[in-house]
């Protein structure tokens, strides 16, 4: 068996999903042009009733109601060829780390480069 502890690993493609960024070249044109992402809590996130108290202390609880997140994505399951009933138990994290490996290796240029 080989040791492959200490090989040597090279980052050659990028992806996202990130809040008000699709995708990788979304996100870097929001650095570019500064934009701020983060917002109020959406009421189709959570209840803020139910999590928030400005309390830092306040057991079980949110003391903010700011954050950022990813709202409109929507998973093509048909690209990955994942049958329907399956894409609908996904997680929606496991959704966005199909997405994000994809464009990743889209980015690196397969399946044409080796």
């Amino acid at each position: 068996m080989n040791d492959t502890a200490h090989r040597a690993v090279a980052i050659v493609g990028v992806g996202a999903v990130l809040p008000d960024a699709p995708n990788a070249p979304a996100f870097w044109n929001n650095i570019k042009n500064k934009r701020y992402s983060i917002y109020d809590v959406p009421s189709d996130r959570w209840r803020l009733d139910d999590y928030y108290d400005p309390d830092p202390a306040a057991p079980d609880k949110s003391y903010s109601k700011i954050g950022g997140w990813v709202q409109g994505f929507e998973f093509d399951w048909k690209r990955f060829r994942i049958p329907p009933r399956v894409a609908a138990a996904m997680d929606q994290s496991q959704q966005w780390a199909v997405t994000i490996a994809a464009e990743a290796l889209a980015d690196y240029g397969y399946p044409d480069r080796p």
